[in-house]
Order: structure tokens, then C-alpha cells, then sequence
């Protein structure tokens, strides 16, 4: 790195904190309470607290139409200072029909605590095309950079001052979030005038280890981990777990160790430009390099991996060294890591990635030693623990009449009395009766009543229980929903109890179809309303011919084949 970048200056030569005195706090928190209101979403609190920290160092506020056009336009603001991205308020249309230039608006995160005041300066709506022109080179919506970019984005942009009167309430990770000017004096009292900073985004290993430590070394450098953090609630499970392993391997460092620190930064997914966007909030904590993980760079399809060309503009537009930490395979023959293009053939065999990590660990099994370290692995085992000691969700979905109580019960009793975890049954009456007791059966109140369900199983299941459902469910996003939610944490077995309509009917105690197809009842599942059946479940079993016994025995037969049960 040129010696001219051993400055620490911020972005824009200083920092710029928007969070405003003790003083002058009371008086803004009280002026909110006559202001309209805007409701932040995840992505909007993080940027509020880059704004009050000065990590989004020198900017003011949300940017207007003029700062978005020339940013857009010229990777500037309208000063002539590089900046990369916008960054933005965008609103639902309700919320700008209550907005005018020249007034002000109080900015409330989720649960409505005041975080901030606007001074809105205009209001306008995006060309949402010319947007994606600029940063991804195509107008097409469907383009898969475009929908990640813009999933959740409302159409209304506001564009104004801010005045921060307090950072969000964090629940998690007090000790590590540090604002920039934290970072700095810890940079200064370490002696670090050649500071590196790195968002790790993924478990770092001994390979990731071995590339960073050298990393330090080429660069003579200090290295900042900043893990970027948005905390949506406080129940992010992987978030805490990187964030443990990642206190762990910082002590293997030699001296001096890595600071780590939590960033509330949000990824917009936006490329090239995102990483330039990144790279001055590291910047403006303190540090003079920034270095991205090879794989991350691989990513960036408009990066184009030129990494000298990076690291002039790097130089040019932010005064910034740039790095990569390359990409590590363990050589057995050498026993030593190896970077990957430089690696026999044979060697490439030794990569994982996180999903075969949590394959390996959740069948059982032992990381391999030259692998990670003891401590990460011991951190990593108590997250994706064996599948024996698992939670896990057992969803039986048909038609009224089908069985599916009845084999839920089975499970339930077996379960009882055969299994340690705790087990839950969430029979479909049971759910009706006290979750979704004010819900109706029209399509969107059937939708709410599944993904009830779906969250209640993936809390049972998180803290290591059995969740067994019954459930008519009849469409298949819902219950795609819930599966999600439940796999989040442990397993999720769908079963079809696809007994045929003409049966379900003769076992109708109630009358139900009957009335149905007699006109008398409405949007009656299997009859004036359609059941789609599973796309792919686990298992599938048809009460028409076999006792509920052996039905429940398909359904153990398969637990016990993906290791749910002891054996």
C-alpha cells in the first residue's frame, strides 16, 4: 500500500454524527410526539444507526432525487465526493400522501420507539428501470440481482435531514458494538496506523485463519472484523453462532489479536458498488484497508475478479489499500494449506462448504482435525447437533376424514412414551381453539392459521422438542412457509395422508361433506375448494386399507432412516 494511505481519515476527511446531545434529546423526543410518523423496516434502523455513529460519514440524511441522480449517474454526490450507492427512505404511498416538503416526521423502528426526526426535503418516485440500468447494466426486473435489490423496496423515496435521538435497543452483542469513534481511539491506544478490516460471511475455519493471519502479515497490518449484524428481534440462531465461533478464533491469532466488532450493516445486494458502499463504512471506523474473501469476490459478476484494477480504483476514489484473502485447500501430502490454484487436484476434495459442515455434524459425525479447531467445532456441534438429539416437526396434511388426528395421536403417545424430547401435539382443533380461535376459513385466514403452526413448531423444535401436526393445510405455500420456519432449527417431515374423498366422506361423522355439496357450507376443502397435494413429501401413507398403526410405523420407519430416533 502507497505510503499516502497510511491515513485514517474518514470518508470525506470527518466524522459526521447525527445523534444529537443528551441535551437537546428530551426536547426532540417530545416535538415526535405531534409529527407524523414513518415506520423503519430492518434495512432503514440499520442505516439510521450507520447515520448516528458517522459510519455513513459525511452524509446528512436519506438522499434526495438530486444526490440519488448524481450518485446513479457518477458514483458522486452532487459535492464531487465518490460515493457508490444511494441511500435511501422509501415509503408505502399511504406514508408519503401524509408527507410534505418543508415538514418534519418522527422516524420509529418496529416497535415505535421514536429513533429519529426527518426534515423532509422532497419526495419523489424512483425510475426504477433507470436504477437498475445504472447499477446492474439491464432495465429487466426479473434479473436476479434486480429482484434481490429491490424485494421489499417501497415505491416512494423521501429524501431529507436527520437527527438520530437514539440508536436502536440491541439485545445481543452489547461488548462488540463500537461506533466509529471507539474504533479509532482502540486503533490509536493499539499503535495501528495500517488497519485492515474484513466482514467474515461465513464460520471462519482453519483455512479462513491461515488466509487472514497472512493476510496481516503481507499487509503489516491490524485487522478489524467487522461482522455485519442486522438484528431483527433477537432470535437470529446463525448470527449467534458465527458471532460465537468469531470470539473463539480470535484468540488463536498471534499478537496483536483481531478487534472484533458488530456493524449494523444491511447488504443491499447491489454488486460492485455494494462493496465500494461497504468499504467506506469500514473506512470511516478506522480502516485504510479493505479486504474481501476470495469466494465473496467470485460472487460479484460485475467485479469481474480484476483485482489490480480494484485496487487502483480503491486508491483513487477512497484512499484505500484493497485485499483479498484467497481461497485455502488443505494439501494432506504437504500438511499445510495451499491456495487453491496452486493445490494438487487431489486436494480440492478437502473444501466444505457450510452445508456439508452441517451435514457432517448433524449425522454425527467429527470435523476432520485439519479442518477447524476444537473450540469452533464444539461451538458448531452445540448448534446442528446429531439428529438423534434434534428437534424435529412431524406435519400430517389431507382431507377432513383422512386420519391425519388419528395418526398424530399415535405419534403423540409414541412419542411420550418412547423418546426423552419433549413432544407437543398441534392437532388442527386444538390450533382452531386457542391460536387461531378469531379466524375464519377464507383463503388468506387458512394461510395465517398454517404459519401459526409452522412458528410454534420451529419454537418447539429450536429448543430441541417434537412438534406433531395434523392439519388439513390445503395449499402448498403455507406449508412450504412453515417448513422453512421449522428447518430454520431442526427437521421437517411432511406427511401426505392422501386417503382417497370418496373414504374421507363415508367417515364424515358430522355430516360436513354432505352439507357441502349440498350448497350449504361454502369453499369446503375437497369439494367446492380445491386440496393441493404435497409437490414432495417425506412421506406419504393411504389409511383406506392399513390400520393407523401401521401407517404411524411408515412414518417411525422413516424418522428412524434420517436418524431422528435412537436407535
Amino acid at each position: 500500500m502507497p505510503m499516502g494511505l497510511n491515513t485514517n481519515l474518514p470518508h470525506g476527511g470527518r466524522l459526521v454524527s447525527l445523534l444529537v446531545s443528551d441535551e437537546k434529546g428530551p426536547y426532540l423526543l417530545d416535538q415526535a410526539q405531534h409529527l407524523e410518523n414513518v415506520r423503519l423496516s430492518s434495512r432503514q434502523v440499520c442505516d439510521l444507526e450507520l447515520f448516528a455513529c458517522g459510519a455513513f460519514s459525511p452524509l446528512t440524511g436519506f438522499m434526495d432525487e438530486k444526490q440519488c441522480s448524481s450518485v446513479l449517474k457518477s458514483h458522486c454526490l452532487t459535492d464531487g465526493l465518490f460515493w457508490p450507492l444511494p441511500v435511501v427512505l422509501d415509503v408505502s404511498q399511504e406514508t408519503a400522501a401524509r408527507l410534505n416538503p418543508g415538514q418534519k416526521a418522527a422516524l420509529r423502528d418496529k416497535e415505535g420507539f421514536v429513533l429519529g426526526i426527518l426534515a423532509v426535503r422532497d419526495i419523489f418516485a424512483p425510475d426504477i428501470p433507470a436504477w437498475l440500468k445504472a447499477l446492474f447494466g439491464t432495465d429487466d426486473p426479473a434479473h436476479p440481482a434486480a429482484q434481490r435489490l429491490l424485494k421489499g423496496v417501497k415505491p416512494v423515496f423521501v429524501g431529507g435531514s436527520v437527527e438520530c435521538v437514539r440508536t436502536p435497543l440491541h439485545y445481543s452483542f452489547t461488548d462488540l458494538r463500537h461506533t466509529p469513534a471507539q474504533t479509532r481511539e482502540a486503533f490509536k491506544q493499539r499503535e495501528w496506523s495500517r488497519v485492515m478490516g474484513l466482514d467474515p460471511s461465513a464460520i471462519m475455519h482453519r483455512a479462513e485463519f491461515e488466509s487472514t493471519a497472512g493476510l496481516m502479515q503481507k499487509k503489516d497490518a491490524g485487522l478489524m472484523l467487522g461482522a455485519s449484524v442486522v438484528e431483527d428481534g433477537f432470535n437470529d440462531f446463525k448470527t449467534h453462532t458465527q458471532i460465537r465461533c468469531l470470539k473463539k478464533i480470535v484468540q488463536r491469532y498471534p499478537a496483536p489479536a483481531p478487534f472484533l466488532c458488530v456493524v449494523p450493516y444491511f447488504e443491499r445486494m447491489a454488486g460492485l458498488r455494494e462493496l465500494f458502499l461497504e468499504a467506506i463504512v469500514f473506512k470511516n471506523y478506522g480502516c485504510n484497508i479493505f479486504a474481501v474473501d476470495q469466494g465473496r469476490l467470485e460472487k460479484i459478476a460485475d467485479c469481474g475478479c480484476n483485482i489490480s484494477q480494484l485496487e487502483q480504483s480503491f486508491e483513487k476514489n477512497l484512499n484505500m489499500g484493497f485485499a483479498v484473502a484467497q481461497k485455502l485447500v488443505y494439501c494432506q501430502e504437504q500438511e499445510a494449506f495451499l491456495p487453491l490454484q496452486q493445490a494438487p487436484e487431489c486436494s480440492r476434495q478437502n473444501m466444505f462448504d457450510q452445508d456439508q459442515v452441517k451435514n457432517l455434524l448433524q449425522s454425527g459425525q467429527s470435523l476432520p482435525k485439519w479442518f477447524s479447531f476444537p473450540e469452533i467445532e464444539q461451538e458448531l456441534k452445540r448448534a446442528y447437533p446429531p439428529r438423534k438429539r434434534q428437534g424435529f416437526t412431524v406435519f400430517c396434511t389431507g382431507l377432513s376424514g383422512a386420519g391425519k388426528s388419528t395418526l398424530a395421536k399415535l405419534l403423540y403417545a409414541h412419542f411420550m412414551e418412547n423418546d426423552p424430547r419433549p413432544v407437543t401435539l398441534l392437532d388442527g382443533d386444538i390450533v382452531r381453539l386457542h391460536l387461531s380461535r378469531e379466524l375464519g376459513f377464507s383463503e388468506e385466514h387458512r394461510r395465517i392459521n398454517v404459519e401459526r403452526i409452522g412458528f410454534v413448531a420451529s419454537e418447539i423444535v429450536k429448543n430441541g422438542g417434537i412438534a406433531v401436526c395434523a392439519s388439513i393445510a390445503p395449499r402448498n405455500a403455507p406449508r412450504l412457509a412453515a417448513r422453512r420456519m421449522v428447518e430454520a432449527y431442526g427437521g421437517f417431515i411432511e406427511v401426505h395422508v392422501s386417503t382417497p374423498i370418496e373414504i374421507c366422506e363415508q367417515r364424515d361423522p358430522k355430516g360436513m361433506y354432505a352439507k357441502a355439496k349440498a350448497g350449504l357450507i361454502k369453499g369446503y376443502t375437497g369439494v367446492d375448494d380445491a386440496y393441493e397435494a404435497p409437490l414432495s413429501p417425506e412421506v406419504v401413507v393411504d389409511t383406506t386399507c392399513i390400520h393407523p398403526e401401521k401407517a404411524m410405523e411408515a412414518i417411525l420407519e422413516h424418522l428412524a432412516g434420517a436418524g431422528y430416533l435412537n436407535p
